[in-house]
């Protein structure tokens, strides 16, 4: 049931009424799927739910049901647009099935929030949760998503362990950017440097020659010259001195 709870304060003498709704314990369903998710030939009935977003900034708690087991988030969620469920089979070798969750984000440039759950002998067990834009589930156990970087978009991986409780993060020395290329002006003359450091400087970037963004580590930008000059920079220097997107 729906409360409301009223305040009332003084100001300069005057008294002014405030009110607020408490949705605690307001749950509200959003969507059911069904789906035999842990291989028993059984159907599970899956739903999801979420508090009354609030009136103010459209936040709110979110729940999810697989059978008798529950799952309730800690956090907080942007309810402005959403959430979504949907099951998904990460593994097809494998006879189990995983639901996902998903969030919007705060605005158009902002990923959406994934939430990856497994349902094994009656338990419910969150994977994973991650940022992306239409992360790709390819069957064969691995995870593409496409997130934001200091740089543009890159394209992260994940893997679903062998016992399909928990998705890693797969490492990669370099992420490449979301295109094949992408060449950009210098508008501004920056250094290039022979490491992510700036002990060794290998080159200067000439004002309005192209260069080419080949990858992104951290806050590192590693460069191409239009004289096949490699090189790292600063992502700062990158947007600064030439016209790029932060993501």
């Amino acid at each position: 049931m729906l409360r409301w709870i009223f305040t009332i304060a003084f100001v300069s003498g005057a008294a002014t009424l405030t009110w607020a709704a408490d949705v605690a314990d307001e749950w509200t369903e959003i969507a059911t799927k069904k789906a035999d998710l842990d291989g028993d030939g059984k159907v599970e009935n899956i739903a999801l739910f979420s508090t009354q977003p609030s009136f103010s900034d459209l936040t709110g708690h979110i729940r999810l049901d697989i059978g008798d087991a529950t799952w309730t988030s800690n956090d907080i969620h942007d309810l402005h647009d959403g959430p979504w469920l949907g099951v998904i089979d990460i593994r097809q070798r494998d006879e189990f099935k995983e639901v996902e969750v998903v969030i919007a984000g705060g605005g158009p440039s902002e990923e959406p929030h994934h939430l990856i759950f497994a349902y094994r002998a009656g338990a419910l067990t969150l994977l994973r949760s991650f940022w992306a834009h239409s992360p790709k589930y390819t069957g064969t156990g691995f995870i593409r998503a496409r997130q934001r970087a200091a740089i543009g978009m890159v394209n992260f991986k994940y893997v679903l362990a062998e016992d399909g409780l928990s998705i890693e993060h797969v490492e990669q020395p370099l992420y490449a950017l979301n295109w094949d290329t992408w060449t950009v002006p210098v508008t501004t003359s920056f250094p290039i440097y022979a490491q992510q450091t700036e002990d060794q400087q290998v080159g200067l970037l000439k004002q309005g020659a192209p260069i080419t963004l080949v990858g992104v580590d951290g806050d590192w930008v590693l460069v191409r010259s239009s004289t096949g000059l490699m090189g790292w920079a600063r992502a700062t220097e990158i947007r600064q001195n030439c016209p790029v997107r932060v993501y």
